[in-house]
């Protein structure tokens, strides 16, 4: 996975290709995500002449919680944003960070500073599961067995 990247990109090849690199998701796993045709993701990832339409766009930038204008190196990704956040809200898998059990309960309770300390390390689930998982510690994991 890549760190929080400093320099400024200034296209969509290069933001999106880091976007991608930080979430640690291919073209296949985007295209699933956002409906977009995983050719497309391609194309706009490795052709610097890419002109993709705002309905392409649209569920790329969303997907990554950032703005077309963002997606398209047009203006800085915040500073403050945290790396490799995605919204996955309106699509059928989620994605939960790989952390030391020292996090676990920040995490389970939406304090996440610790985030933001060094990278974190991304697995993509199923919502449901997603949503089981963070359940079970919630309530504690031996109401479950």
């Amino acid at each position: 996975m890549s760190s929080y990247k400093l320099t400024k990109m200034t296209s969509l090849q290069e933001v999106l290709s880091f976007l991608m690199d930080e979430g640690d998701i291919d073209d296949a796993t985007l295209s699933r995500e956002t409906g977009i045709p995983a050719s497309s993701i391609s194309r706009m990832r490795l052709n610097t002449e890419a002109n993709p339409t705002a309905a392409t766009l649209r569920p790329i930038a969303k997907y990554f919680s950032i703005s077309i204008s963002q997606l398209l190196g047009d203006e800085d990704i915040s500073k403050d944003r945290l790396p490799g956040h995605q919204n996955p809200s309106q699509f059928t898998s989620a994605r939960m960070p790989l952390i030391n059990w020292d996090n676990v309960f920040d995490w389970i309770h939406g304090n996440l500073k610790f985030m933001t300390d060094k990278p974190v390390k991304w697995l993509s689930t199923e919502k449901n599961r997603y949503r089981y998982i963070r359940t079970c510690f919630k309530k504690g994991i031996n109401d479950y067995y």
